[in-house]
Order: C-alpha cells, then structure tokens, then sequence
C-alpha cells in the first residue's frame, strides 16, 4: 500500500528527476482583498511504495476541498506502482512525488479543507483559511 510521506500546499512546485523545487511552501492562509476568488495553488504529495508492492499495480489519488458547510471541488486521478531501481536494498521504499497545481474556488472568508485519499484510506488533510488583508498588508481603509 502506498504511504504519504507528507503533503503541502505552495505557491510554486516542479518535480524534475526525483525532486522537487518548492517555492512558498506550508500555505494554511490565503489573503484574499474580495470575494468569491480562486486561489492557484501546487499541491505536493511525496508516496513511498514498499518492496513487497507489484510494480504496475494501479491506485487511486482523490483531492477534494471542502468549505465549512459544502464541498467545492474535487479531483481524482490514478497512479501506478513504479518498478523498484536497481540495486537498493530489500527495504528501501521507492518515493514518487507528484505536484498538483489547482486553482481552489474560494466562495467567502473562513476556513476550509484539502483532503489527499489515497485507495479509499483515511485521508491526510490540510487546513486553510480565507482572510481579508489588514491595512498592515497594504489594504485600503474602507
């Protein structure tokens, strides 16, 4: 079974050759001037596959963000084990990471959720928040 080793959220991801460049990443807060927005963001999911795992076997990756009440958007996709490299150890875990960008529909100020499911299994999830900027950040007294 695949593990998640971790997921964030960034404003900037590339996967290039088994790693990944990150720029802003551990966004938990979007500072939105009006709403409803949508909030482009790179979603960053790091699986390990164990060597007991048969290299092809298919999974299923389910990204879904909730609001307080509804949830607003959802995506699935699927993914499949990769054949161990050559030469590591019996129990090294193969890594995979995949980078997502996603533009997330952001409907009023409050907090909201990214569920990362994997194969039915308990989600790994991030919490994030919509707020007004404050003057210090350069906003416009009303």
């Amino acid at each position: 079974m695949p593990k998640v080793e971790f997921a964030l959220l960034a404003d900037y991801a590339r996967s290039d050759a088994g790693v990944v460049h990150i720029m802003g990443a551990g966004i938990d807060t979007i500072t939105a001037p009006v709403v409803p927005t949508a909030q482009p963001v790179n979603l960053v999911v790091q699986l390990s596959f164990g060597s007991d795992e048969q290299p092809g076997t298919e999974h299923q990756l389910q990204v879904i963000f909730n609001g307080e009440d509804a949830q607003l958007a959802s995506v699935r996709a699927r993914f499949f084990v990769p054949p161990q490299p050559p030469g590591i150890p019996v129990h090294w875990r193969t890594k995979v990471i995949l980078v997502l960008g996603l533009n997330l529909p952001i409907p009023r100020y409050g907090d909201y959720s990214l569920d990362v499911v994997i194969d039915d299994e308990p989600p790994i999830s991030l919490d994030l928040r919509a707020i007004q900027p404050t003057e210090a950040q350069g906003s416009a007294p009303a």
